[in-house]
């Protein structure tokens, strides 16, 4: 056929006219911005699986080529990884590895990929439409409502996971008809589409599979186009040529310990018997059904308020006058697919079956099938093929129906209208950010940093939730800025050996005082203990930035640039206390040593074993000078008087007052003989100076109000998912929100209520998406997740019940709910 001709053909109009649809439907869910190559704000911005896709492409373009090809060293450095196992189609990231010079720095391909797979779910469901010869119009809205179908923009989670035009491509090749002309093209072509799903996920890859042993069959069987030996040379050469792919990229080795396996992964990824009437939460007309794990969203596989309906009539039309027609021998080569469609079903429900939140029942299930549903855990995917089959053949059915066309063209009008106005919250989200890309770190003080350091070690490594969830995408980020490598990085599958190995010989060499002196090391207060000896011998600087501390080589303190955001005391090898980053002076060397010129009054004083919290004002009563002064909160051991940065704000107008706070490292050692007390430097170079106190005898600080006086619980959900009582603390962490409300400006607090007194603690908020995956129902819970250590000295002896007191910042909204958690404090 001419190019003048295929324009004019009616699959040209077709596909023009679907591609148009599908990209105003395109702009409704992503937005057209989303395109731009330079944007990766929308995708490191949702704190969502596409930063890692984004992040793993990112450092790839920047390594050597090797082979394996997909070979890494700079993501879970020192073990390296394989833009494999970063689930963002490695073969687009290899084929645009070789014109990475010419691209912009920031540049992201997940968009065109969304849109690319979208489109080619268009032109395969044309395809199959025109081998029934489905008249034009049909061939539109049957098209737009295939390509458009809610699993696939569900699945716009997980990009290369969207791959679902190789599933309709490959339904398209089972059900072209074959002749001795082209039997051997049709076969190439699906070898073709299982190495290219190969090159996308393996996932697809696994899905796929099937195709290429039925197509076969179907060819030999019931064509009988092909002899027995091409049968099983076909699927052969399939598989083999996955295994060769697969070797040149290096997702399979010879080498290392990947495990391929998670046990248990099986069952808990099971699809439930609810999945094509369960909506999840984005129906207009259907709530969300119960699920028995939050795991089971991989079985989303709703159908649509308008393709049911389309399904009805399909099914109404087959029982009165169809089904001779379609149920005979001239079609019985549909046995294979339907009983590749019967296989797929049974191993994605796994061997557990469940219905809302009940388990029905077990059975039991071959070894080896139970192996590869630990490998395939995510085992509702394989859903995904009777699920296709089942909108294409409903929708096949109707179109080629003898009803009469002024009934069919508007029943699919209201069809694709019902779907649309169903599934609004799915098909309609949120304005992606668009523009620059800001890191919630503080850029340019981690840039004034990481220069001076070959890579990035975060202890423990390889922990992705090192502070906050998913905090490894910030860290992750600077890193890759900076043009170095990092000990974190989400990938498929790890080297668990390896990464122990790496883990336990770190660990050994920081805890002997050793350490590689051009790393940087990344850390939590929790792990802070690991880096003892190096500390008390005085042979590395000690910082605090963005809530991590960070650990470094001493001769290098001279020639960084930076101001901690935090004062860091430890006792080294003489028996006063040394400081790693901040200014001391001889209590001797202080002129006035309570001067009491000044007033101090601290509105927080919270401390726990390793650290001190300190705000309030400083009043001088020169309010025309104060401005220029600079504060200091100062800890003293008797001997020396240690200076504490503080964060400045302007104090009350006229008063002459600085308002102040402050966060001082002390790291483990015992804080009551310390005396607390303020410093102030005056603009003239004078210092004032006032003690407060020993810790000893000042009141910590929290807030507390009446039992009676707390608000009513208020459409709230969330739980305590950590409740750790230690020494002298209690660690605290889970999640809260208001249920049918976005928790994006929420502040949690926890409350330990009494017989007559609360006691409220503010907390830390912390990413949890998985809550939102979780409930789907169109709100976002991702800032609904909360930490905090508390220090037992400051609850007052007695018994209390534990609750979560919600505060919405932008309303004012405000409720209570207690939990099962108790405190008994002696």
């Amino acid at each position: 056929m001419g190019i003048k001709n295929y324009i004019q053909s009616k699959q040209f109009t077709a596909t023009a006219v679907v591609f148009l649809l599908i990209l105003i439907v395109f702009n409704a869910v992503y937005g057209l911005e989303v395109l731009l190559p330079t944007n990766i704000n929308w995708i490191m911005s949702e704190r969502h699986d596409w930063g890692t896709h984004h992040l793993g492409w990112a450092f790839y373009r920047h390594e050597p080529w090797t082979f394996p090809l997909g070979e890494m060293d700079t993501v879970k450095y020192p073990v390296g990884t394989n833009i494999g196992f970063f689930d963002n189609a490695p073969g687009v990231a290899i084929l645009l590895k070789i014109f990475s010079p010419l691209l912009p720095e920031d540049f992201q391909y997940l968009s065109f990929w969304l849109l690319f797979c979208f489109l080619m779910a268009g032109y395969y469901s044309i395809k199959i439409f025109m081998l029934y010869n489905a008249r034009l119009v049909y061939i539109i809205l049957g098209a737009l409502l295939i390509a458009c179908n809610p699993v696939l923009v569900y699945r716009g989670m997980h990009p290369a996971l969207s791959a679902h035009f190789l599933i309709i491509a490959s339904i398209y090749f089972y059900l072209k008809p074959a002749g001795s002309y082209n039997v051997r093209s049709i076969n190439r072509a699906q070898i073709i589409l299982l190495v290219c799903s190969a090159l996308i996920n393996p996932y697809l890859c696994f899905i796929i599979s099937g195709f290429n042993i039925i197509l076969p069959l179907k060819h030999y069987i019931y064509t009988k186009l092909i002899t027995l030996k091409q049968a099983v040379l076909y699927p052969a050469i399939s598989f083999a040529s996955v295994i060769i792919v697969w070797i040149i990229i290096g997702m399979i080795t010879f080498t290392g310990n990947s495990s391929l396996k998670v046990s248990g992964g099986y069952s808990l990824y099971g699809l439930n018997l609810n999945s094509l009437i369960n909506s999840a939460g984005f129906s207009v007309f259907f709530p969300a059904m119960p699920r028995v794990t939050p795991h089971q969203y991989e079985g989303y596989m709703y159908f649509g308020l308008g393709m049911f309906l389309l399904t009805a009539l399909s099914v109404l039309y087959l029982l009165l006058k169809g089904s001779n027609k379609v149920f005979n021998t001239k079609n019985k080569f549909i046995w294979p697919l339907a009983i590749l469609c019967i296989a797929a079903a049974v191993f994605s429900i796994s061997n557990k079956v469940t219905y809302n939140d009940e388990v029905l029942f077990e059975y039991w299930m071959p070894k080896f099938l139970l192996i590869l549903g630990d490998i395939f855990r995510a085992c509702a995917r394989v859903f995904w093929v009777p699920y296709y089959c089942m909108i294409l053949f409903f929708t096949l059915i109707f179109i080629k129906s003898k009803i009469a066309n002024w009934v069919k063209i508007p029943v699919l009008a209201i069809v694709i209208a019902l779907q649309g106005y169903d599934l609004q919250h799915l098909y309609i989200r949120q304005d992606y950010p668009k523009g620059d890309y800001d890191s919630p770190l503080t850029e340019a003080k981690w840039n004034a940093l990481l220069p001076s350091f070959s890579a990035m070690i975060t202890y423990p490594p390889f922990n992705n939730h090192l502070l906050n969830t998913m905090d490894y995408q910030d860290l992750s980020y600077l890193a890759l800025k900076n043009d170095m490598p990092i000990s974190v990085g989400y990938t498929g599958r790890d080297d668990y050996n390896a990464n122990m190995k790496y883990t336990d010989s770190l660990t050994a060499m920081l805890r002997n005082g050793n350490y590689n002196t051009d790393e940087l090391y990344i850390t939590t207060l929790e792990h802070l203990k690991v880096f003892k000896t190096l500390i008390e011998g005085n042979k590395v600087s000690l910082g605090y930035l963005d809530g991590y501390y960070i650990v470094y080589d001493k001769s290098k303190s001279n020639k960084i640039k930076f101001n901690s955001e935090a004062t860091m005391l430890y006792k080294g090898n003489s028996p006063t206390i040394q400081s790693s980053n901040t200014p001391f002076v001889s209590v001797q060397d202080i002129n006035n040593p309570d001067d009491n010129s000044i007033t101090v009054q601290f509105s927080q004083l919270i401390t726990n074993n390793s650290s001190i919290i300190a705000s309030g004002k400083v009043v001088t009563g020169n309010s025309s000078t104060i401005k220029n002064d600079s504060v200091f909160v100062t800890i003293s051991d008797g001997v020396k008087v240690f200076m504490a940065n503080t964060k400045q704000n302007a104090g009350v107008p006229n008063e002459g007052s600085i308002a102040f706070s402050s966060l001082i490292v002390t790291n483990g050692f015992a804080q009551d003989s310390l005396v607390l007390g303020v410093a102030v430097k005056k603009q003239s170079g004078e210092w004032l100076y006032k003690t407060a106190g020993k810790l000893s005898g000042l009141t910590r600080t929290t807030r507390t109000v009446k039992t009676d006086s707390l608000p009513a619980q208020k459409m709230q959900i969330g739980s305590i998912d950590e409740f750790t009582e230690q020494s002298n603390t209690l660690t605290i962490s889970g999640w809260t929100a208001f249920e049918k409300a976005d928790a994006t400006n929420n502040k949690v607090e926890i409350v330990f209520a009494g017989s007559d007194q609360a006691y409220i603690f503010a907390t830390s908020p912390t990413a949890r998406l998985d809550v939102t995956q979780y409930f789907n129902n169109g709100y976002n819970y991702d800032n609904s997740g909360y930490q905090v250590v508390i220090n037992k000295n400051d609850i007052p002896a007695g018994s209390y019940k534990v609750g979560l007191l919600l505060h919405n910042k932008s309303n004012g909204d405000k409720s209570l709910m207690m939990t099962d958690k108790t405190f008994i404090k002696q």
